[in-house]
């Protein structure tokens, strides 16, 4: 596959997992580096959602070259560069008090996924009691993938109908799509005040691979951050997290948009 991939520097935010554990309000103080990952938290209700709470598999979807986000066929941690995307995957968590999260910073592909994949994004943890952990990647950020000064850009995704994914997990995620309205302006987004409430979707993951799609028309926020208008002509990361309280393990491949 491709290895003309840029790097970059990545930034972490906040989420929920399973459309049945809640949110809290959580601050604009939350984003971390790829090292630290902090973020805000996820333990109150649920008030305030709109649309679809969770996306389901279907008629399986045959990403084209140039939307394919990354398929990790070369065995590193930077998406494919197409379409002028540039960027890197990350882990991320809460930093709970003797929590684990692997793989560390910086990320490394596993071996295997769906098929014939020889290599996916694969997380596993627990003991995060604050909002939780997850895996994600920038879209735009020219930065070192090894923790540097990059900066989130937006990514003009207007052109597409959501993500499509491959994934399986011993729990549910949730799928954040973070654009510019929610992401704090110091970390490149234009949100002064309850930043980082993404628009998203809960996924029920299982323990067979499965491809699933997160139509940008069915996207939510969790209601609990300043409102905003989804916008994909201003999208800056594609985030899969898991809340608090779960000792979890799930892997993910084939990520493009459709």
């Amino acid at each position: 596959m491709s290895t003309g991939k840029l790097a970059m520097g990545v930034l972490c935010a906040l989420g929920l997992g399973l459309a049945s554990l809640g949110c809290d309000a959580g601050g604009s103080d939350g984003e971390g580096s790829a090292e630290t990952g902090a973020g805000p938290g996820d333990t109150g209700g649920t008030s305030g959602e709109t649309g679809d709470e969770t996306g389901t598999p279907g008629d399986e979807i045959v990403i084209e070259p140039a939307n394919m986000i990354d398929d990790l066929e070369d065995g590193d941690p930077l998406i494919l560069a197409a379409d002028g995307r540039q960027g890197a995957w990350y882990t991320y968590n809460d930093e709970s008090e003797g929590a684990e999260q692997l793989p560390p910073t910086p990320f490394e592909p596993t071996s295997g996924g769906p098929g014939s994949s020889l290599y996916m994004a694969q997380t596993s943890g627990s003991g995060f009691g604050v909002w939780g952990a997850g895996v994600g990647i920038d879209l735009n950020n020219e930065g070192d993938p090894d923790g540097g000064d990059g900066m989130r850009m937006p990514y003009d995704a207007s052109g597409h109908q959501g993500i499509v994914f491959h994934g399986r997990g011993n729990t549910g995620i949730r799928v954040k799509l973070l654009t510019a309205a929610i992401v704090p302006t110091e970390t490149g987004g234009t949100c002064e005040t309850e930043c980082e409430d993404a628009h998203g979707m809960s996924i029920p993951l299982t323990d067979e691979w499965q491809q699933f799609t997160v139509p940008f028309d069915g996207a939510f926020q969790e209601g609990w951050g300043t409102a905003a208008s989804f916008d994909a002509s201003t999208m800056m990361s594609v985030q899969f997290q898991v809340a608090a309280g779960i000792d979890f393990e799930y892997e993910l491949d084939q990520i493009g948009f459709y």
